[in-house]
């Protein structure tokens, strides 16, 4: 009987022990190297893309982005109209953070139209205070974007436990020079779902970049930290559920669109504004190759003129 006790104890603590062994050796999975899941790319403060991009809260849907651009003496935050276009409600408020959690501007029902102005295109305007303690990092502005050209989307993705700052890189694949460079995008883009209220909204740029939900509003940097669109559109239907922030998922998130800053200069938003624009190049235009003067005279024609004996005799032919 003690025989069988000592046994009944002895497996059983066999058990307990290859229980802790084997869940200490579980593998870790690296979310940075795994497929589909990213990291935010680690970026310092100093760094001038995530100074000058800002967070906006207080929205229904969660949270957004946007960008500090100065006029004059004045700084604004440029973002999307569907970001702040509906007036908060008495008890509710947008906050305009900055990346190290400073609150730049609070806009209530009380100071919204004197605060926000909303364009024709989907973008608007936050006035934020002149005389605050805050010294705001504004980014330059580039009507300078073409094809295959590297960029960077920069932006505050919903994710848990809160929005965390993190820039995707990419290239711009596609430019709508008009209406019927619509009719050339793929079939599944989403982008022609409701092509016409997007053209109108000033959507016409496309880039390869992944972005999430939280984005919109974010700029779109060149290689040389100059915002050249402002990111508001996905070309693809995505999960608006928000994830923990160490496991955001890109897969099949690179296929967006953005309004240009060339199309935001020429707004009634930017009317009685100087933004100072970085101008892009104009385009250059290949020599006109010169060409020799061809001879008119063709074998044939030598042929049928005959020099007379009388031509030759005083001078005038051969």
């Amino acid at each position: 009987m003690k025989f069988s006790q000592l046994k009944y104890y002895l497996i059983i603590g066999i058990c307990v022990l290859l229980s802790a062994i084997l869940a200490n050796y579980s593998p870790k999975v690296d979310p940075q190297t795994s497929p589909g899941v990213v990291q935010p790319n680690p970026v310092p403060k100093q760094d001038k893309r995530s100074q000058a991009t800002v967070l906006i809260t207080g929205i229904r849907s969660g949270s957004a982005s946007g960008v500090i651009i100065k006029s004059h003496d004045k700084y604004y935050v440029l973002t999307n109209k569907h970001v702040v276009g509906t007036e908060p409600g008495p008890e509710n408020k947008y906050q305009v953070k900055s990346y190290d959690g400073n609150v730049y501007q609070e806009i209530t029902a009380n100071n919204y139209n004197r605060l926000v102005q909303n364009g024709e295109l989907d973008l608007a305007l936050i006035e934020l205070p002149t005389e605050s303690q805050n010294k705001y990092t504004a980014a330059k502005l580039s009507t300078g974007v073409s094809e295959s050209m590297d960029v960077s989307v920069s932006g505050w993705p919903q994710c848990l436990p809160q929005p965390q700052y993190t820039f995707y890189d990419g290239k711009i694949s596609n430019q709508l020079s008009d209406r019927s460079d619509i009719e050339k995008l793929p079939k599944n883009d989403s982008y022609i779902q409701d092509k016409d209220r997007n053209y109108n909204d000033g959507y016409r740029v496309n880039y390869t970049n992944a972005t999430l939900v939280g984005m919109s509003g974010g700029p779109v940097f060149n290689k040389d930290g100059n915002v050249v669109a402002i990111h508001g559109m996905p070309g693809v239907a995505k999960d608006n559920t928000p994830k923990n922030c160490n496991s955001l998922n890109t897969q099949g998130a690179g296929n967006n669109w953005g309004i240009p800053i060339s199309l935001f200069l020429e707004s009634d938003l930017a009317q009685g504004k100087n933004f100072d624009p970085i101008k892009a190049p104009p385009p250059k235009i290949a020599p006109t190759p010169t060409t020799s003067p061809k001879n008119t005279t063709s074998p044939s024609d030598k042929e049928i003129f005959q020099c007379p004996d009388r031509g030759k005799q005083e001078g005038w032919c051969k």
